[in-house]
C-alpha cells in the first residue's frame, strides 16, 4: 500500500509539473487568444505596446492601443502576452505542495507509518493547500507568453585561398 501512495503522489507532481505551452506558428495564435483579449504585443525592435485584441489573421494581429488601432505583421512580432493567468496552475501547485507536506507530517507525527494516516494527511492539507494556491493566484495579477518567434539567424561563410575558413552568426 505503501508503493502505491508514493506511486500516485509521483504521478500527481508529475502532471503537474507540465505548463501551458505557447502556440508554435503565428496562424495558431487563435487557438490561444479571442478578440477582446487584453494583450501585451512586442516587436523585433523590443517595443512593447498594451491593448486589446481587434483582429486576428494568419499573418498580422491588431490591436486597439490608447484609441488607436495597431497592426503588427507576423514578420515584426517577436512576443505577445495574454494579460490574466489561469487559476488552475495555483490550485495544482498549492494542492500538491500541501498533499506532500500532510503526507510527511502524517507519516511522522502516527509513530508508524500506514498508508490511511498518509492519506487523510495527503487530503486534509491537499485542500488547504489547494485553497491557498487559489487565494494567491487570484492576488497575482500575471501575463501568460502565447506566442514567441523563433530566434532567426543569418549565417556567412566565406573561404579563404589557404584552406582557412571564416564564419560569423548574428541573431536577432
Amino acid at each position: 500500500m505503501r508503493t502505491l501512495s508514493m506511486t500516485a503522489l509521483v504521478l500527481i507532481w508529475l502532471a503537474t509539473s507540465a505548463s501551458a505551452q505557447g502556440v508554435a506558428t503565428f496562424a495558431d495564435l487563435p487557438l490561444r487568444l479571442n478578440i477582446g483579449d487584453g494583450v501585451t504585443v512586442e516587436d523585433r525592435s523590443g517595443a512593447a505596446v498594451k491593448g486589446t485584441v481587434l483582429r486576428l489573421t494568419p499573418e498580422e494581429i491588431v490591436v486597439t492601443a490608447k484609441g488607436a488601432e495597431r497592426v503588427f505583421s507576423r514578420a515584426i512580432v517577436r512576443r505577445i502576452q495574454r494579460r490574466g493567468d489561469s487559476l488552475r496552475n495555483g490550485m495544482l501547485i498549492g494542492a500538491v505542495i500541501g498533499g506532500a507536506l500532510g503526507g510527511a507530517f502524517a507519516g511522522a507525527f502516527s509513530g508508524e507509518f500506514r498508508a490511511s494516516d498518509f492519506m487523510q494527511g495527503v487530503a486534509i492539507f491537499g485542500g488547504v493547500g489547494l485553497g491557498l494556491g487559489l487565494a494567491v493566484d487570484a492576488a497575482h495579477a500575471g501575463s501568460t507568453t502565447v506566442f514567441t518567434a523563433p530566434s532567426t539567424s543569418a549565417m556567412m561563410r566565406q573561404r579563404g585561398g589557404d584552406g582557412v575558413a571564416v564564419r560569423a552568426t548574428w541573431t536577432w
